[in-house]
C-alpha cells in the first residue's frame, strides 16, 4: 500500500491515494501519511524514478487478501500483524 500511495501521488490518482491512506493510517493521521509520502514520491520523480500505477481493483484486491489472511490468523490465535517496532 505504501508503494501504491507513492504512485498514485506520482499520477494524480487522488481514488488511488485515498484509498492507500485509510488502508496505512486512522483518520486522524492520514494527512501526515500524505505529507511523508508526496515528499517521496517527488524526489523519486525528480530522480526519474517514477513508479508504475496500481489500479483502484488490483489495490482492492490486495486489502481483502490482507483481510481473509487476518481473519484466519485471529481463528488460530496468532497475532494478526506481528512486528519489529
Amino acid at each position: 500500500m505504501v508503494l501504491a500511495l507513492v504512485a498514485a501521488l506520482q499520477h494524480g490518482d487522488e481514488e488511488a491515494a485515498e484509498l492507500s491512506l485509510v488502508s496505512l493510517s486512522c483518520k486522524n493521521r492520514c494527512a501526515e501519511v500524505a505529507v511523508a509520502a508526496g515528499e517521496l514520491a517527488f524526489i523519486l520523480k525528480s530522480a526519474n524514478h517514477i513508479l508504475l500505477p496500481i489500479s483502484i481493483s488490483v489495490m482492492e484486491n490486495i486489502l481483502a487478501i490482507s483481510r481473509a489472511n487476518g481473519h484466519a490468523k485471529d481463528a488460530q490465535s496468532h497475532p494478526a500483524s506481528p512486528t519489529l517496532h
